[in-house]
């Protein structure tokens, strides 16, 4: 087979010399040939790579792994190697898209994307495939994600929520850097403001004549957090007030059933596919608005609209007869937080009857966690998860 190759390869380089001849007419056909050997090469690649790690010749050569040891043979980093490595295990057990890949149906990013959502959910791979042949390569890659979202359901959330960050660093020249990551509905409240007084200062820098990039203005918003310095200029009184919408996308049945399915759709729009429980969190936030598009065969058949504003009286209300978290023997007066019983995102009303005032620890246990506060204000007990 070697020779075979070695044979093939140096055609296919005389080939290459020969691209700058070709009549403008044919030149496009020539890319599509090009294109579908390309992806041909990629499926026995792939193949040869499993084969080599399945065979352990690799062992004896002081490797710390095989990802290493594939990377100095491919000239590749261990990143990129250890990516290539799990598309060929995944590959492996996939045999109508390990097919279409090597008959140049499919190109290498598709066939990665499928394999990644397959992998998780196996029976998706024939809707994927159907997808990957009307689908640009961005709408496969947005329903592998949500196929994958889906298929992880609350702990994949549980797992973000757990190695969430933000980290300050500076650079040599003083500058800071900010990096972190966030679960998708706090990361969607915090985009959709920022985008929202970006577009603000945008429109009064149009108006008075000073354009600046988008990024530079969505740095600027974020420092006009509450308790931060602007780098930017002043707002004017008028233009103070900003109205941030975050919109999101569910099919009716799984907003219905409180989950999504494989092939369901529950998207933040500007931030990509989540849980359908995390858009109920994202329903009960403080301020802003959420507009929720509920679909029904793909089609928008409603839209609803959210918020969470708690009127004053009520506030009062509340704050007096809870002057404690609500859970029995909890003793924690403050740093209090509102809390619907019946979640905002499911109907619950804003209204005195269903709040109820808890310490940081107790929400989170009922909102993250899966706990239940049970019993009628103040006196409310807090039950564990039902066992799985």
């Amino acid at each position: 087979m070697r020779s075979s190759l070695d044979r093939i390869t140096a055609e296919v380089r005389t080939l290459v010399d020969r691209v700058a001849t070709v009549p403008s007419s044919d030149v496009a056909g020539v890319l599509d040939a090009f294109e579908r050997l390309s992806r041909v090469v990629a499926a026995g690649r792939l193949a040869a790579l499993a084969a080599v790690e399945r065979s352990r010749t690799w062992r004896g050569e002081g490797h710390a792994s095989f990802a290493h040891w594939a990377a100095e043979r491919t000239g590749t980093t261990v990143g990129h190697a250890l990516g290539a490595v799990t598309a060929a295990k995944t590959l492996a057990s996939l045999p109508a898209t390990r097919e279409a890949l090597a008959s140049g149906t499919l190109s290498v990013q598709q066939a990665s994307e499928i394999a990644g959502a397959a992998a998780v959910d196996p029976a998706s791979e024939p809707g994927l495939l159907g997808a990957a042949a009307e689908s640009s390569a961005s709408e496969l890659r947005e329903r592998c994600r949500m196929v994958k979202v889906a298929a992880a359901g609350n702990d994949a959330y549980e797992r973000i929520r757990r190695t969430r960050y933000l980290r300050f660093q500076s650079d040599p020249d003083d500058a800071v850097r900010v990096e972190g990551r966030l679960v998708p509905d706090a990361a969607a409240a915090l985009m959709m403001w920022c985008r929202a007084e970006a577009d603000r200062r945008a429109a009064i820098g149009r108006r008075d004549g000073t354009i600046e990039p988008h990024e530079a203005l969505m740095a600027d918003a974020l420092c006009s957090l509450p308790g931060t310095v602007s780098s930017g200029s002043a707002p004017r009184a008028k233009d103070a007030i900003v109205r941030s919408t975050v919109y999101v996308h569910v099919d009716a049945a799984a907003w219905e059933r409180g989950s999504a399915s494989p092939g369901e759709r529950c998207e933040i729009a500007g931030v990509g596919p989540t849980t359908v429980a995390a858009a109920r969190r994202l329903a009960a936030q403080p301020g802003g608005t959420l507009k929720i598009a509920i679909r029904d065969k793909g089609n928008v058949v409603g839209v609803v609209n959210t918020g969470r504003y708690v009127p004053a009286r009520v506030g009062a209300a509340l704050e007096v007869r809870d002057e404690r978290c609500v859970v029995k023997g909890c003793t924690r007066r403050r740093g209090l937080q509102r809390d619907h019983i019946v979640e905002y995102g499911r109907g619950g009303e804003t209204s005195l009857a269903n709040l109820q005032r808890v310490c940081g620890y107790h929400h989170d246990l009922k909102t993250h966690m899966g706990w239940k506060i049970v019993g009628e204000p103040p006196n409310c007990r807090i039950e564990p998860p039902a066992p799985p």
